[in-house]
């Protein structure tokens, strides 16, 4: 790359004069600012967690992570054009320098987005009431999750014993014990994306009951399949309103898996978890939508006005299941219509 090490420097002077408290550290290798995603320490004005690496050759990326632990960046991620604008900074050469150094060098794969945020263990344990529930999901979606497959899915089939085997004390502020019993023995639960949330589907009532596991106030309460992810090479996103929804669209549908994701909303709004992605890199991305039969195509467009058009890539994708009220049934009852939003 030619004037790579003139680049570099007005990269560093840049960041320097345009971010809120910043300055250089470990040697000239990062540059420390106010990290203007989660608006950093409220207690102290000046403390900045926000880190941005600086290339030492043209083999290096440009990287950038929070230590703060509630921040949506606190795991290490490419620096995109997107950012940079965010951050106030419209220079074209440094737009140009950043994106070269990204594309030319190493593939980045960002699987951060699907890794739990705290280390959990999922019940697989071959008891009466775990069995009766996988027979439920199976008998409902026409497949066969085996109980050791439960974990591959994140499905926690007892609370009880997930609590027990994670050392958790159930939150009697948050839940009554009534409650939790209520839940062991009528719900299923799913660990939600980052695992601060376990969300339980009540069987009966069909509703969805989300509870806090991770102690903070912060976390995304929307169910997703793991996966790895390459977000700096284009990816698929796949969205349901329910988790039975997303498990058959990724298990009775001929749905491209490859660097593809899995997502129900769990109540949370379409509009609410498609922001969550986007402010986690998901940018170069087709949105797939699996709708209810009784949610309006009129719905979706005014929903992508409302978040922007220009935040999208390609057009989004709305299904409609012909055969019933939503894709959450078997396979041979799942015909689909297709309506696309142009961007």
């Amino acid at each position: 790359m030619e004037d790579f090490d003139k680049l570099k420097e007005k990269f560093i002077n840049t960041l320097i004069r345009a971010m809120p408290y910043a300055k250089l550290h470990s040697g000239g290798k990062w540059v420390m600012f106010r990290c203007p995603y989660c608006f950093d320490s409220k207690k102290h004005k000046d403390t900045t967690h926000f880190n941005v690496s600086i290339p030492q050759s043209i083999n290096d990326r440009v990287v950038m992570r929070c230590f703060q632990p509630e921040c949506p960046i606190n795991s290490t991620k490419i620096v995109k054009e997107d950012d940079l604008k965010l951050w106030g900074i419209y220079d074209i050469d440094i737009i140009n320098f950043v994106k070269k150094l990204n594309s030319r060098n190493k593939k980045y794969t960002d699987d951060s987005f699907m890794k739990y945020k705290k280390l959990v263990n999922i019940p697989r344990r071959n008891n009466k009431l775990s069995l009766e529930k996988l027979e439920y999901i199976n008998n409902r979606l026409g497949t066969n999750i085996k109980i050791e497959e439960v974990y591959k899915y994140k499905i926690i089939l007892s609370f009880e014993e997930f609590l027990m085997q994670n050392n958790i004390k159930l939150d009697t502020n948050i839940m009554t014990d009534k409650m939790a019993y209520y839940l062991e023995n009528n719900a299923i639960g799913f660990l939600s994306k980052d695992s601060t949330h376990i969300v339980f589907r009540d069987i009966h009532n069909k509703k969805y009951i989300s509870y806090n596991i991770s102690g903070t106030d912060e976390g995304m309460k929307f169910y997703s399949i793991p996966s790895k992810i390459d977000i700096i090479h284009k990816s698929k996103v796949y969205l349901a309103e329910g988790t039975f929804d997303i498990l058959s669209a990724y298990m009775n549908l001929d749905t491209d898996k490859s660097n593809s994701i899995f997502v129900a909303v769990c109540g949370a709004s379409y509009e609410y978890t498609i922001k969550q992605l986007i402010k986690n890199g998901f940018i170069n991305t087709e949105f797939h939508i699996f709708s209810d039969k009784d949610v309006s195509y009129d719905y979706y467009t005014r929903m992508v006005e409302g978040i922007g058009k220009y935040k999208f890539e390609y057009p989004i994708t709305i299904y409609y299941n012909e055969l019933d009220k939503d894709i959450g049934v078997p396979r041979d009852k799942i015909k689909l219509i297709e309506n696309k939003i142009m961007i």
